[in-house]
């Protein structure tokens, strides 16, 4: 990708940038307001339409101005190229060939139109990585408690099963809908009678067409989107599962927003992890907790990691579906 294809555009760009006085503490409490753990390539702006905020691991090859504005020349790790504008950048930051980590608030109005890009804040590519590399050691060692935590509750659950079945439903679908409607409006009270109902029968049934436990299903919902059909993350992921864009696309997904679409995308994509999983370890749940790990971080994340990954989302968020989903199922 050339310069000029991501080349901003120099108009009243309606956010304000930090002056530069600022000190790496600084910098560090930017990346956390943020919830930035690693930095991105600017392939991540290629489609961007509306706003977002982002650190990329860049060099900056020189600055020029432009309009009363320092506009920076960055190219990150991957050599693709953005401009971005910079109000009275620090010093060390002006030069070629630095290395640098820089936090960018980039804006785009439309499809068609141009990215803009400002400078929120910078520090030099040794410290950040320095600060990485502890990060990644703490995740490590919370891993390994997780997977000991883990260890213990499968110990647990094994032993009260002996003593106690768990709570088993025998009731039909159109019987069960409207248990799970009062929930789904409970959690989410902007939903209509009507809208809940629908939701909750196609958990049911998409449940029943894949052989997903719709608890399960129920769980996931719950922490990913708390039935908000129309929730964006940061990352992109829409609707009540939270598809990213590349999995609606394999997926056949032409509006991910739509709960039945969504829905069966979601599930399709819990029974093939949850058969993958199962074969892999041979038990229900490890096969369960690599399936949800799965479905936050990835399958590429579980397998470099072998188990769940050192992410300390991707941890809580195993934690709270098996929680809740045990909770249904009044384990």
């Amino acid at each position: 990708m050339q310069s000029g294809r991501l080349g901003i555009a120099l108009l009243a760009f309606g956010m304000a940038t930090l002056s530069f006085g600022q000190s790496f503490q600084q910098y560090l409490h930017l990346r956390r307001l943020y919830h930035i753990r690693f930095g991105s390539s600017v392939v991540a702006l290629d489609s961007l339409v509306g706003e977002r905020t982002l650190e990329i691991a860049a060099t900056i090859n020189g600055d020029f101005e432009a309009n009363g504005h320092s506009v920076l020349l960055v190219e990150d790790v991957s050599g693709e190229s953005i401009n971005v504008i910079a109000n009275s950048p620090p010093s060390w930051l002006i030069g070629n060939a630095v290395k640098a980590r820089i936090i960018v608030r980039a804006y785009r109005k439309s499809a068609h139109a141009p990215l803009e890009a400002r400078l929120l804040g910078a520090a030099p590519e040794s410290d950040v990585e320095d600060v990485e590399y502890q990060e990644k050691e703490q995740d490590a060692l919370k891993a390994k408690a997780l997977q000991a935590q883990m260890e213990r509750a499968k110990w647990n659950h094994s032993l009260a099963s002996r003593h106690q079945a768990s709570r088993k439903w025998y009731l039909p679908s159109y019987q069960v809908a409207p248990y799970y409607a009062k929930y789904i409006i409970h959690q989410n009270s902007k939903l209509g009678w009507d809208q809940a109902m629908k939701i909750a029968n196609e958990i049911l049934g998409f449940g029943q067409m894949y052989g997903v436990d719709p608890r399960l299903v129920m769980a996931m919902v719950t922490v990913e989107s708390n039935f908000d059909t129309h929730s964006v993350s940061r990352a992109g992921a829409m609707g009540l599962g939270q598809l990213m864009p590349t999995n609606a696309r394999d997926l056949g997904i032409s509006n991910p927003f739509s709960s039945s679409q969504n829905l069966y995308g979601s599930v399709k994509l819990l029974r093939e992890n949850l058969e993958k999983y199962r074969k892999q370890t041979g038990k229900d749940f490890d096969a369960l907790v690599l399936c949800m790990a799965a479905y936050n971080a990835g399958n590429g994340a579980v397998a470099r990691y072998h188990g769940v990954p050192p992410y300390r989302e991707t941890q809580a968020y195993v934690r709270r579906v098996v929680s809740l989903y045990y909770q249904f199922c009044g384990k």
